[in-house]
């Protein structure tokens, strides 16, 4: 039994970043699909609250790169 390796579960220093850009991309399509939506239905509230959601996500990007190098640093 002593040649059984023990496995570890661990994050590869990549995943973090990954799930970053996944999330943030996913929002911003989303963004613009809803003011696709909005611009089809001739709704210029809802064509505001989609644009502030995209602008929020783009914003969100330098933030949640700087969380996942520091997380990745301290791996």
């Amino acid at each position: 039994m002593a040649h059984i390796v023990k496995s570890e579960i661990s994050r590869a220093s990549w995943q973090t970043t990954a799930d970053v850009t996944a999330l943030v991309v996913a929002v911003v399509i989303l963004a613009t699909l809803g003011i696709a939506g909005a611009l089809a239905a001739s709704s210029p509230l809802s064509v505001a609250i989609a644009a502030l959601v995209g602008l929020t996500a783009i914003l969100f990007v330098p933030a949640t790169y700087a969380i996942s190098q520091q997380q990745n640093e301290t791996l």
